[in-house]
């Protein structure tokens, strides 16, 4: 049998750890796009902007709509970063291959480097094929600036 990890695959969404303590995001695409629409399993959740990104997939023209209709709730933090209240399914959108090996229904493998074992991913040199989902943080910093003149002028 083959062994599949959430790393491997397509629907995967890496991100790195807000702080120190906390968890990857270690999400899958295929469960966020179907549990979002079910009401008996969302709950608002704040988000960063990468997590924010990542997780509704949209455009940045469309994240600043909704915040400017109210859509997406905002919040500034102390560090100067903005905080945004989305309905999410957090808790059953995890990936289920993330921390083991198995089988899923939604593996999908991309074509990038893979891994056969967990310890694998200590000397994985390699960036998730996935992470160019995610935008720079000079893209993050202008977005977030975007965000606070929009909510500064309302």
């Amino acid at each position: 049998m083959e062994w599949h990890f959430g790393y491997n695959c397509k629907n995967f969404l890496p991100i790195r750890a807000r702080a120190a303590g906390q968890p990857p995001f270690q999400k899958c695409r295929e469960l966020i796009d179907s549990y979002r629409k079910r009401n008996d399993l969302v709950e608002q959740k704040w988000l960063n902007a990468p997590e924010l990104f990542v997780y509704l997939n949209l455009s940045k023209e469309e994240l600043l709509r909704q915040i400017t209709s109210g859509e997406i709730r905002t919040r500034l933090q102390k560090d100067g970063r903005v905080a945004f209240c989305v309905s999410a399914a957090w808790q059953y959108d995890d990936c289920l291959l993330a921390s083991s090996g198995g089988q899923c229904l939604y593996f999908e493998k991309h074509n990038g480097k893979t891994i056969s074992c967990l310890a694998q991913l200590e000397s994985l040199d390699a960036e998730h094929p996935n992470a160019i989902l995610t935008p720079s943080e000079a893209d993050i910093r202008t977005f977030e600036d975007d965000v606070i003149r929009i909510v500064g002028a309302t």
